[in-house]
């Protein structure tokens, strides 16, 4: 299905510092002990590659490969510019009932997002993160012992340096990306491929966005590092200002197949430019953490924003290595980090079929054998993207709480057989 888009506006590649508020409490060799999977392969017909079918001749960067994309800063994005398939995708998991009709909060500046009156966004049906509601599905702690590798915001200018320190000290790190800033630093952004996930379009509060503006900060993000990644499909996502909730959970899974990453230390580096703090401040907090205790590990908020922010991790990184803490780019301590390929340099699936009871065997990334190894029995597929195949059938929805479509211990599938892991 081609995707009509309308040229919202021309840029220029500039940078634009978001300014944050978090008000949380506060080695790339492969990882096997308590927590973390034994497999990071994806099926090799999942359908979510489908929704990302585009084909941009066009130099990245230049003037015509940017009227792609829709080139606003400011949410929201005109829903003229949403593909029609993404669009399809949010109709059928709404008809399913699968996403919840809560409250959309009001965003009110430098404040959390303020709900109706009476209604508790720390509690369900809404279980927000800005209010610290864990919900089961997130992934806000490393497993004993390990620090997740893993920064916000990029690329920009001050992303070079970061990346050149990365390599030199043989560090996996995971990037949520801004697509904005992806469009505005094409080769930059080439310099960090190494995992590359979701930090939405705009950097907005996502709570305060209705589910067509949820629907075009999601997918046009996941669609422009498609575009520049050979045709890769993020799995993970990170809610920016830590602002998500059931209804935003559930968009991001159903439609689009993310899983959210959360926090469990906020560096506060992104205070740094408004004076709220100092790289010092910043640096002792950092350090405070890595000599304390190892149970849970740490996945800590920080930026590749400035100069200092980066300066932050890269000044701290001996201290971590001397209290004998094991690092690993922090989507990689839960599973791959994408949908249709095991990493960087290995091929992409074509996907571009529905499902089948007998899928393919995929090779198994975990043995060192390039040979194919059994898939798991059966296959499993989003119900989102059935409406897009052409499918019919009949939703299986298992979860612990009939309040909330989004407690899940994974994503909501339809089931062609049982899937094991």
């Amino acid at each position: 299905m081609s995707l009509v888009v309308r040229i919202l506006s021309v840029v220029s590649a500039f940078f634009i510092a978001f300014a944050h508020s978090h008000k949380h409490v506060d080695g790339s060799s492969e990882v096997r002990q308590g927590g973390l999977p034994d497999t990071w392969y994806h099926p090799a017909d999942h359908p979510i590659h489908r929704l990302f079918q585009r084909s941009n001749p066009n130099p990245p960067g230049s003037p015509e490969w940017m009227a792609q994309y829709p080139l606003v800063w400011q949410p929201p994005i005109p829903e003229s510019a949403t593909p029609k398939a993404w669009l399809d995708s949010l109709i059928g998991a709404e008809e399913m009932g699968l996403i919840p009709n809560i409250s959309i909060p009001i965003a009110i500046p430098n404040e959390n997002p303020q709900y109706p009156q009476g209604e508790d966004p720390s509690q369900e049906p809404i279980c927000s993160s800005t209010f610290q509601c864990r919900d089961p599905s997130d992934h806000w702690d490393a497993p004993d012992g390990f620090v997740g590798i893993g920064f916000d915001d990029g690329p920009t200018p001050a992303s070079p340096q970061l990346y050149s320190f990365l390599q030199q000290q043989k560090l996996k790190a995971t990037h949520f990306m801004i697509g904005m800033n992806v469009v505005s630093y094409t080769q930059i952004f080439d310099q960090a491929f190494s995992v590359l996930n979701v930090h939405t379009w705009t950097h907005p509060q996502m709570t305060t966005q209705n589910n067509t503006q949820l629907l075009a900060q999601f997918g046009w993000t996941i669609q422009v590092i498609s575009d520049l990644t050979g045709g890769r499909v993020p799995r993970y996502w990170r809610p920016p200002y830590g602002d998500s909730d059931n209804r935003v959970r559930a968009i991001a899974k159903y439609v689009f197949n993310l899983t959210q990453i959360d926090w469990n230390h906020d560096s506060e580096d992104w205070t740094i430019a408004d004076n709220k703090t100092t790289l010092p401040a910043v640096e002792a907090s950092i350090t405070e953490w890595y000599k304390g205790p190892k149970s849970p590990g740490l996945i800590i908020l920080e930026h590749e924003l400035t100069n200092e922010t980066v300066s932050g991790f890269m000044d701290t990184y001996p201290i971590l290595l001397a209290n004998n803490w094991q690092t690993q780019s922090t989507v990689r301590l839960f599973d791959g980090p994408y949908r249709n390929a095991q990493n960087n340099t290995d091929a992409v699936s074509s996907m571009d079929f529905f499902i089948s009871r007998s899928p393919t065997p995929t090779a198994d990334p975990t043995s060192g054998d390039n040979r194919a190894a059994p898939p798991p029995s059966g296959t499993i597929v989003t119900v989102a993207e059935t409406r897009l195949a052409g499918a019919s059938g009949t939703p299986s929805t298992s979860h612990n709480s009939a309040s909330t479509l989004s407690r899940f211990s994974i994503p909501f599938f339809l089931a062609l057989g049982s899937h094991e892991q």
